[in-house]
């Protein structure tokens, strides 16, 4: 029990610092340094990344990436163009025009090197190696068991998505069907068109209409749509005869089709839009506001976004105005903050109030993560804190 308390201690304590420790610039070059602009690790990289929760940065040394450490050790060597963060410590790295995939060991997944990979997901990562037929290349698509580094299911497909409860879409010639781990198919090619699952459900075409299966093979919505996307919220949107609606895993049309078009739930709330204009709708298929806005922004932290008479403005979850009608362009709230846009040109932050909390001073003003956001100042990337504290210097 102390062993296992004491590797948790060590692991939060990680993330903790991994959090505290900011990538710096200092001219051309990047560190990182600690929250009171102390450098902990000298500016000697040609581009940072954030640290990870695990303590990992990816980092540029002359033309090549590697990973290093909170000490600034190396972990992968500087051998790659291209590196690609990715969930669960995952690293998608690429040399020259060939790719494989990082665990968060760093630690290759595949033996080989090849055309393109995806994404892991329950032991298994979808690989793409062409074949070369004459003067044609074709692409095809298997499977390789991250245990072994080796191909599970043959590149013998043109079209795949990653494994969902032990079952994966894949085409194969013009039909799309799906397949187990052992590479059997668990339902035929039999649909014109399918995508991967999503909250249980994955979208299928058979004929001219769509519906859904289960992640058996089982019809659970019936073919009568003309075109659907994947859920959100429960809810997923649908269209028919030219109008949207939105249905839920059951098979009720918990909104009808009634919309001259629509966009997926996000924090219990989505757009709508009627001749042009938006509004927004709550999962019961209550509008919350006519659609009068000429844009809007899906809800953040409470707050929408939305755009009227050429400014933009935010409306709270009952639709009512509370920030006012006047920065030329925005972005979502995140930590408190949310970028706004000047008529100049410049980017600076907002609170949820509505207050500049930091000037519009910024060529570009990104979200904040972790207390941090990256912007660009005078043609240069730096971050600012949570304070408005510039985390660099020319």
């Amino acid at each position: 029990m102390r062993a296992i308390v004491t590797l948790s201690f060590i692991i939060l304590s990680q993330t903790l610092f991994a959090q505290t420790l900011i990538p710096y610039r200092k001219g051309d070059l990047w560190g990182y340094a600690d929250p009171t602009k102390k450098i902990v690790i000298k500016p000697v990289y040609e581009d940072a990344y954030r640290f990870d929760k695990n303590g990992k940065a990816i980092v540029k040394k002359g033309d090549k990436w590697g990973v290093i450490d909170l000490q600034g050790k190396t972990l992968v060597d500087f051998n790659y163009d291209e590196i690609i963060p990715g969930d669960e410590g995952y690293m998608k790295v690429r040399i020259k025009d060939k790719w494989n995939m990082l665990n968060a060991k760093g630690q290759r997944l595949s033996r080989i090197y090849l055309d393109d990979v995806s994404w892991p997901t329950e032991g298994m990562m979808p690989a793409r190696r062409d074949r070369g037929q004459d003067t044609i290349t074709i692409q095809k698509w298997g499977f390789i068991d991250i245990t072994t580094g080796k191909f599970k299911i043959p590149n013998r497909f043109d079209v795949v998505s990653p494994f969902y409860k032990g079952v994966a879409m894949v085409k194969a010639g013009n039909k799309y069907g799906f397949i187990t781990k052992d590479g059997q198919y668990k339902v035929e090619p039999k649909f014109d068109m399918a995508l991967g699952f999503n909250n249980g459900l994955a979208p299928v075409k058979f004929g001219d209409k769509w519906g859904f299966i289960n992640e058996m093979g089982q019809l659970k919505i019936t073919y009568k749509y003309d075109k659907v996307w994947f859920f959100f919220e429960g809810l997923a949107a649908f269209e028919r005869d030219e109008l949207f609606g939105y249905v839920n895993t059951q098979g009720v049309e918990v909104v009808p089709p009634i919309y001259h078009d629509t966009r997926d739930f996000n924090n219990g709330h989505a757009r709508y839009v009627i001749k042009r204009y938006f509004g927004f709708i709550d999962k019961t298929g209550k509008e919350i506001t006519k659609a009068y806005f000429t844009h809007a922004r899906d809800y953040s932290e409470g707050l929408a976004a939305v755009k009227e008479e050429g400014d933009w403005g935010f409306i709270n979850t009952n639709g009512e105005l509370v920030i006012p009608y006047q920065f030329y362009s925005v972005g979502d709230f995140s930590e408190g903050y949310a970028p706004f846009r000047t008529k100049y040109n410049k980017w600076g932050y907002i609170d949820t109030l509505g207050n500049i909390v930091f000037e519009a001073k910024y060529q570009v003003a990104k979200p904040f993560k972790d207390g941090i956001a990256l912007v660009l100042k005078d043609g240069k990337w730096g971050y600012i804190n949570s304070k408005g504290v510039e985390f660099f210097e020319d």
